[in-house]
């Protein structure tokens, strides 16, 4: 065959254009491509890592106080620092004309609080620690002398919350991971809260109405109805549609501390007349932190049941795990949890077996009394009887 000639190419104006147009549409294509996965990884993070004070204001805690002198007269104008112990990050603020200070909307943890004036030492308070929905009263007193003087404080007065009426018992992070929980399930920490009792109904026992993980508890709170609690997530309504139980389960490596509320005052808290189960999750810190767990049961441990032959099969894993640091330090931070569940067993059921006697028509071995159908009848009482099926 003969060889095939080489189309030519020519290089004219027209076709050089073109083929320039035809790259650069490729490249805005392919940097079009960069830019949306860069828009949505960009996204994911701000929706998911980002761990600036964006709590609800029913998941936040608010610190307030006044700032006097020894004689206790009023200090205007003293700028005031909170400082978050795990993340650094600072919040200023200046006192008002009558000495007072408020902060807002905090998010719970371990703070610090800083004082200083003209005239007047710098004053410092030892770490604390603002549980969720808390509103702790710090006043501070300033001595008179040099501003690189300092004098530092216990804060006594954030164990007492004189600015609301509520009531209610935190459970810290150390008692969540630490109490023994059968299948991690944090509803079982309600119990030891001030008020609250058991109600032992059948929707209690598995979370009827949503994702039970491991054993439930729905207790009620003062005297109410169990269903008339209110589960709250970071301030979101997290209420199951339809009990009163939550819609999806909180990791328990994942709760930075949960606070079960009896008696509110506050309008955020309105339309409910139970409890209100108010579970604050963690957030990444300047330091780099992570867990791993996993949790097995299977048939090797349990023992045989007393009503079979052979022990049921059984295989449960629980596993999961979580991570979190900054950022940019003293700015913003990622925190990630996740876990996983396998539960694979039987449904072991009993059955009586019919006997060749019953097979013939001989029920009189049975559980229970068996009636001939033709001799059902309604008595004067309004009760229907009948005679039994003779053995035959």
């Amino acid at each position: 065959m003969p060889a095939k000639s080489e189309p030519e190419v020519r290089l004219s104006a027209g076709t050089l254009s073109g083929r320039i147009t035809k790259n650069n549409d490729r490249i805005a294509q392919f940097s079009a491509f960069l830019w949306g996965c860069a828009t949505a990884a960009l996204a994911a993070l701000l929706v998911v890592t980002i761990n600036t004070p964006a709590y609800g204001q029913a998941s936040s805690s608010a610190v307030n106080g006044t700032v006097t002198d020894p004689p206790s007269a009023i200090v205007p104008r003293t700028q005031v620092v909170l400082t978050s112990v795990e993340t650094g990050i600072e919040h200023r603020s200046e006192t008002n004309a009558v000495g007072r200070y408020v902060y807002v909307n905090v998010p719970p943890g371990y703070y610090t609080i800083e004082a200083s004036a003209d005239g007047f030492r710098t004053a410092a308070i030892e770490p604390f620690v603002l549980a969720v929905n808390q509103t702790a009263t710090l006043d501070i007193v300033l001595k008179v002398g040099a501003v690189t003087e300092s004098v530092t404080v216990e804060a006594i007065g954030a164990q007492v919350q004189a600015s609301s009426s509520e009531l209610g018992t935190a459970m810290t992070e150390q008692r969540v991971v630490d109490l023994p929980l059968n299948g991690r399930n944090f509803t079982q920490l309600l119990m030891p809260s001030p008020g609250a009792s058991p109600v032992n109904v059948a929707q209690s026992r598995r979370g009827f109405g949503s994702t039970s993980v491991g054993t439930f508890s729905f207790p009620s709170i003062n005297g109410q109805n169990n269903r008339s609690n209110l589960f709250l997530a970071d301030g979101v309504n997290n209420q199951g549609t339809m009990t009163g139980s939550y819609a999806v389960p909180p990791i328990i490596d994942a709760i930075q501390e949960f606070k079960v509320q009896s008696q509110n005052d506050l309008a955020e808290f309105g339309g409910v007349t139970g409890g209100v189960i108010n579970v604050v999750s963690k957030g990444g810190t300047n330091d780099i932190n992570g867990r791993l767990w996993w949790f097995l049961r299977n048939d090797n441990f349990d023992a045989r049941n007393t009503f079979l032959r052979d022990k049921a099969a059984l295989a449960h894993n629980l596993f999961g795990g979580t991570v979190g640091g900054p950022v940019v330090r003293n700015k913003t931070f990622y925190f990630g949890a996740l876990q996983g569940l396998t539960n694979r067993t039987p449904a072991n059921r009993n059955y009586q077996v019919p006997t060749s006697a019953s097979r013939q028509g001989d029920v009189s071995n049975s559980a229970r009394l068996i009636f001939d159908p033709y001799s059902t009848r309604i008595g004067p009482d309004g009760m229907r009887s009948g005679t039994p099926s003779p053995a035959m």
